[in-house]
């Protein structure tokens, strides 16, 4: 069976272009550039997380859906619900490929301001800037879900709304 031979060509090549294009958004950190790189912006308290698999260049990949109740939309296609898939499972272990490209993940209940990227042809997405695009809620703070700074690591959650506002069209 040729298709054997090349499915670990493929998974490297879907992994090295993941940490390519990873890298790259890591860059983005202020919120102007999260803003400009993210389709849909959002905020949503995530109501379901479904683990599965996705097959990309002929290889299956663990990856998670997330479910958001939606209670605020900033940008994009965004209806009361909204449902995403994203490369990787929770507690995935160190060769998870979502967390070895430093995405994070959600917990159901969780209150969330998400800037998701577009969808690639495979239907997955994920935050611009990888963990930089996704903050936790809690009470009026906004706590970035990564380990590098967006414009700072704590904002209240109307000074990040503001900001948000200001850079999308209405």
């Amino acid at each position: 069976m040729p298709s054997r031979r090349f499915l670990p060509i493929a998974v490297l090549l879907c992994f090295s272009t993941l940490t390519v294009a990873v890298g790259a958004t890591r860059r983005a950190s202020t919120v102007s550039d999260l803003t400009s790189s993210a389709a849909r912006i959002f905020r949503g308290i995530c109501e379901r997380v479904e683990v599965g698999s996705v097959t990309v260049a002929g290889a299956r990949l663990p990856m998670t859906t997330y479910t958001f109740r939606v209670s605020e939309g900033f940008k994009g296609s965004i209806g009361t619900t909204l449902t995403f898939r994203q490369i990787g499972v929770p507690g995935g272990g160190p060769m998870d490929l979502g967390q070895r490209a430093g995405l994070p993940v959600y917990s159901a209940g969780g209150d969330y301001l998400l800037f998701l990227l577009p969808e690639s042809r495979v239907g997955l997405t994920s935050p611009a800037g990888a963990a930089q695009g996704a903050f936790e809620i809690l009470a009026d703070q906004a706590l970035a879900l990564n380990a590098m700074p967006v414009d700072s690591q704590i904002h209240s959650y109307q000074s990040l709304r503001r900001q948000v506002l200001q850079r999308t069209p209405r």
